[in-house]
């Protein structure tokens, strides 16, 4: 028997968490590399997905695996919310970009990875959504390493968030889920800004047109569709397959219109190039 195909786990909570995070069933989809409707037989038992699939839901969806499996009723995450003080979680972020800027291009990891070879006391401190956004704040680091000194620019992020908490005695706390992501956003935020103060023309332009297109589609669907934004989301352009799933009250021709548009905008933008 496949693995796909075990004696089912009855009263999963698979779909109450999924819809507690607004989260969809192609979002789930996606992120296993599987068909909606497997997440449909998932959520209602049919199938079982396997131990490694149940712990990349129960990471994506920050609870644990015995609570998404329906075993136990603590639903806390303890390696991803336990044991990291703020401190660790500053030189952690820091240690995984750097990790990841050094395995960029060799096909290491996943769109959305894990950390190569970070091997933290108690586990990796990071879900899913937080691992994404590492992902583009390494990815906008490699679009101007070659114009920084690489070394000292990340310790001076570093150091600059070490003494932010340093300054409030909070270096030693535990951090929390919101510490973790704070953290993550204050190094992104550092990177980018020092992206912009670097970048040309052309890298300029390029870098509206993708922003464009990401935050105005992902904020349309988060309306329209009921998903959420988030630096998971993975995909920049809109495909022609979301024409075909388009909520009643919402007409093909109209959505089409914001999107002629929307591609009209980024051919003036190139053509500024």
């Amino acid at each position: 028997m496949s693995q796909n195909k075990k004696a089912p786990m009855n009263n999963n909570r698979i779909k109450e968490v999924r819809l507690a995070q607004h989260k969809t069933q192609k979002d789930l989809a996606k992120l296993l590399g599987v068909s909606e409707q497997a997440i449909a037989y998932y959520e209602k038992a049919q199938r079982e997905p396997s131990l490694k699939s149940w712990i990349k839901l129960a990471d994506y969806l920050d609870v644990s695996t015995p609570y998404l499996q329906g075993i136990s009723k603590n639903s806390r995450n303890e390696i991803n919310k336990q044991h990291y003080t703020i401190s660790d979680i500053i030189s952690l972020t820091y240690s995984s970009i750097k990790l990841m800027y050094a395995f960029a291009g060799r096909n290491k990891y996943d769109v959305i990875p894990n950390i190569p070879r970070l091997r933290p006391k108690y586990g990796n401190p990071f879900n899913y959504t937080e691992r994404a956004c590492l992902f583009d704040t390494t990815d906008t680091l490699r679009k101007f390493s070659d114009t920084v000194k690489l070394g000292e620019f990340m310790n001076e992020i570093k150091n600059g968030i070490l003494t932010k908490y340093s300054q409030k005695g909070s270096l030693e706390q535990i951090a929390t889920r919101k510490d973790i992501d704070k953290i993550i956003i204050q190094f992104y935020e550092a990177v980018r800004e020092k992206y912009l103060q670097c970048m040309d023309n052309k890298s300029f332009i390029d870098m509206v047109s993708d922003d464009l297109s990401y935050f105005v589609i992902n904020q349309a669907k988060a309306d329209v569709f009921g998903t959420t934004t988030s630096f998971s989301e993975g995909k920049r352009f809109i495909n022609s397959e979301d024409l075909t799933k388009l909520p009643e009250g919402l007409s093909a021709d109209v959505y089409q219109r914001v999107m002629d548009v929307l591609n009209q905008t980024k051919e003036k933008l190139n053509k500024l190039k």
